[in-house]
């Protein structure tokens, strides 16, 4: 079983610490899914928990998730990318 699939069974686990769990792990592995249209939907999913811990991860890992995508659309010559890749800088 890959990664991806256990981690969507733990989604729809009736133990609602195992839902938290698959929700905090969609978003730090989100961007090395292979269907992240499946791992998108489970956090869909997850927001609509009956526990608000759950739903507060899965939130949090969307939020996660519309940062990596937004990061994928960003032009290589824009501003933004050249601020992003500044050797020797780091955001504090």
């Amino acid at each position: 079983m890959s990664d991806q699939a256990e981690i969507h069974r733990m989604a729809q686990n009736e133990d609602s610490a195992v839902r938290r769990g698959a929700a905090e792990a969609l978003g730090a592995a989100f961007s090395h899914v292979p269907d992240k249209t499946l791992a998108w939907q489970d956090l869909h999913r997850l927001t609509a928990d009956e526990h608000s811990y759950v739903q507060m991860y899965a939130f949090h890992s969307l939020g996660r998730a519309c940062i990596f995508k937004a990061t994928e659309t960003v032009d290589k010559n824009s501003p933004s990318e050249r601020f992003r890749i500044w050797p020797g800088r780091s955001v504090r």
